[in-house]
């Protein structure tokens, strides 16, 4: 029995044409320049494990790149961490407690879990011990089992706050106790790699590099 073929609109004719001929038709400069940035941000969601996302009532755009390749959620405490330590000097033999304070759905998302790259308390040693996070120590499972992390993870406290969740932007409080006695704090308002403060072009493409170096010798 003959089938009977439907007949090809013209929409879908022009369409099918657009498309075959796109490869060699040479894109304005304008768009090539924003498509490396919308590459980087894939590269950077699939290396925290994540989709990119729409934001509600705004013009669809990838999400912005993040500073470290860790849970969304670990991005302000890092980022406050890090402050203290280049502020004051502070490493890790000079820690007697820490304590994270972030929102409350955050505390819960990624305390104590089991994967390194979304455990706060994991993350927060290495920054200690290491000085940086990167892709390959956040995501070694290794790590997590490492004496010196274990024993440092254990000094840090993670608290949920309701008035964080409020904040327009993601924010948290890092308190650190030193074995001198001393304490510093940080609030971090406005995360490195966020909207309000986002990542320099040169910073994208750096952490780009060392991503996909990563990924290609593993």
């Amino acid at each position: 029995m003959k089938k009977s073929s439907t007949p090809v609109s013209p929409v879908m004719r022009k369409l099918s044409t657009y498309i075959a001929q796109a490869p060699r038709r040479p894109l304005p400069a304008a768009v090539t320049e924003r498509a490396k940035y919308h590459l980087l941000d894939t590269i950077n969601s699939a290396a925290r494990g994540i989709r990119p996302t729409v934001s509600a009532g705004r013009s669809a755009r990838l999400q912005r790149p993040a500073r470290w390749p860790v849970g969304y959620p670990i991005q302000a405490p890092l980022d406050a961490v890090s402050n203290v330590m280049a502020a004051r000097g502070v490493t890790a033999k000079d820690v007697e407690r820490v304590l994270i304070t972030l929102d409350e759905h955050g505390a819960r998302t990624v305390s104590g879990r089991l994967m390194a790259d979304i455990n706060i308390q994991h993350l927060a040693a290495l920054m200690l011990l290491d000085g940086d996070i990167t892709f390959a120590s956040s995501h070694d499972q290794k790590r997590v089992r490492d004496p010196a992390v274990l024993k440092l993870g254990k000094r840090i406290e993670i608290g949920g706050s309701a008035a964080l969740a409020k904040t327009k932007t993601t924010q948290a409080i890092v308190e650190i106790t030193t074995r001198s006695g001393e304490r510093l704090r940080h609030h971090t308002r406005a995360v490195r790699g966020s909207a309000t403060n986002p990542m320099s072009r040169d910073d994208v493409a750096a952490k780009a590099v060392v991503c996909s170096r990563t990924t290609n010798s593993s």
